[in-house]
């Protein structure tokens, strides 16, 4: 108790001395602890509060008018692309501030079961047509079978396409992105993981690469955005009790590899 005391008055809030106007001083020191926790907890009720708050403010009150200013773009071909560009990228910076808030949020008592496998699938399809814009091969090796994790579908489903774009954008034309999904011999923990043949992530970066607002400074020219993919994904997978990891240096293949643990596994082969 102690250390989360400690923790608390660090991190989070200012923990008072005196309650009610009553002096803790002469409180024994248990009681002096449970009267923090009280408060402690009491603005974390309030901070839960603001930041819904905020969430309802980017969800309706900034995205609603981007989104609307985009549709009044499309109907009138005499104002400039660069505006509809400006507008498109606001809006994207809305929706992934959004998601990264939701994730962090998620509980996980509202998770389901899910076929990693057939989400793998899907999410590899939702990127076909941007892997055809740029002449690129998405090569599935995708176990047989139906791979059971609890979760949630449109977290997963969107950290993977998150990796799978990531891959797509920093290719070269023309190249081989593979996808792949595996378990391991007991059956407990599924790899999913990304390879492309990009630029490559310079080893001294990627301790930081999935922080919040982590941008590579090689990769500035072709990124957009506000450094908030990665560190979707790697909110999504600690959510599901699992780990994220890069392999890569500059001018070498960049592999991203999401762990997971697994509920259960039904082959093909049966």
């Amino acid at each position: 108790m102690d250390f989360e005391l400690e923790y608390l008055k660090q991190n989070l809030v200012a923990l008072p001395t005196h309650a009610g106007g009553v002096s803790l001083d002469g409180y024994d020191k248990f009681d002096t602890r449970i009267a923090q926790v009280r408060i402690a907890s009491q603005q974390l009720r309030f901070l839960q509060n603001d930041r819904k708050e905020t969430l309802a403010f980017i969800s309706h009150d900034l995205r609603a008018p981007l989104a609307s200013a985009l549709m009044a773009l499309e109907q009138e071909s005499r104002l400039s692309t660069r505006l509809h560009k400006s507008l498109s990228q606001a809006l994207s910076l809305a929706e992934d501030f959004l998601q990264a808030s939701r994730a962090e949020m998620i509980e996980v008592s509202s998770f389901n079961e899910i076929d990693f496998a057939g989400l793998v699938h899907q999410a590899v399809d939702d990127a076909y047509d941007a892997a055809i814009l740029k002449s690129i091969v998405l090569q599935r090796e995708i176990v047989e079978g139906i791979v059971w994790v609890r979760g949630n579908f449109g977290l997963l489903h969107r950290a993977l396409l998150n990796l799978i774009l990531n891959a797509v954008k920093y290719s070269p034309p023309d190249a081989l992105v593979v996808i792949s999904l595996q378990v391991n011999q007991d059956k407990t923990m599924a790899t999913f993981s990304v390879i492309d043949h990009g630029p490559g992530i310079p080893f001294e970066e990627q301790a930081r690469l999935f922080k919040r607002f982590s941008r590579i400074k090689s990769h500035e020219k072709i990124a957009e955005g506000a450094g908030l993919g990665l560190y979707f994904v790697r909110t999504v997978t600690e959510k599901h009790q699992g780990t994220i990891q890069v392999q890569s240096d500059l001018g070498q293949p960049t592999k991203f590899s999401m762990h997971l643990p697994m509920t259960g596994f039904l082959s093909h082969d049966y």
